[in-house]
């Protein structure tokens, strides 16, 4: 390939790493607006999306005029291909981070006063560990962390289905927070999406390294 290809491939990887700062800057946002019931963070976590948004769509036109300009073939499509997925998977993350910051305006306006429940916050820092190590895998190109990452999400979904018990007992023994505990199941939900997303990225680093597409819990796809 021409020189002037691989500087495109170059800058594309540095967009890349850039939407990816974007996104985990766009959580850790939106979990401090959480913790901190702090609204002038939420709201910010609710604007930020559309940076998010501008930026994705950016680097997939850039893409694809990369592969209708240079048609590359072989680890080079694959990078490509994989940009393409990535951030898409960036972009969804942003979206679950837009809409805590959504969620915690809700609580914030009813004049409830909460804290995070230990099963979220443990549930919470899995899932931003899980996005941070994706995006290192992505960047050294580590197949063996990406694995890691994949099976650590049973963990994540363990601990949303916990949410579910959390809230029945909670709802059985304090009636009158019903919304409060509605609002932090669906929070929870959205962090559960997060580790998902961050699965699905270090799915597509395996793919890269590897040339083998895979699906959760490291499988090989049909």
């Amino acid at each position: 390939m021409s020189v002037h290809f691989e500087k495109q491939i170059d800058q594309l990887r540095r967009q890349l790493l850039t939407l990816g700062s974007m996104v985990e800057d766009h959580v850790m946002l939106a979990i401090r607006a959480a913790e901190e019931q702090n609204r002038d963070l939420a709201q910010e976590a609710v604007d930020r999306d559309d940076d998010v948004d501008a930026m994705q769509m950016e680097i997939a036109e850039e893409s694809l005029h990369l592969v209708a300009l240079f048609q590359p073939v072989a680890s080079d499509l694959r990078f490509v291909i994989t940009v393409q997925t990535v951030i898409n998977e960036l972009e969804r993350i942003g979206d679950q981070a837009h809409d805590i910051g959504q969620g915690v305006l809700r609580l914030l306006d009813s004049g409830a006063h909460f804290d995070l429940p230990p099963l979220l916050q443990r549930s919470k820092e899995a899932s931003v560990e899980m996005l941070r190590q994706s995006l290192d895998a992505l960047l050294d190109r580590d197949a063996s962390k990406a694995r890691a990452i994949i099976a650590a999400d049973d963990k994540v979904d363990e601990l949303h289905r916990s949410m579910y018990d959390w809230f029945k007992n909670g709802a059985r023994q304090r009636p009158d927070d019903l919304d409060w505990m509605m609002e932090m199941l669906t929070i929870s939900r959205h962090v559960e999406r997060i580790a998902d997303h961050a699965t699905n990225i270090a799915e597509t680093v395996v793919y890269l390294v590897e040339g083998e597409m895979v699906r959760r819990g490291g499988d090989r796809a049909p």
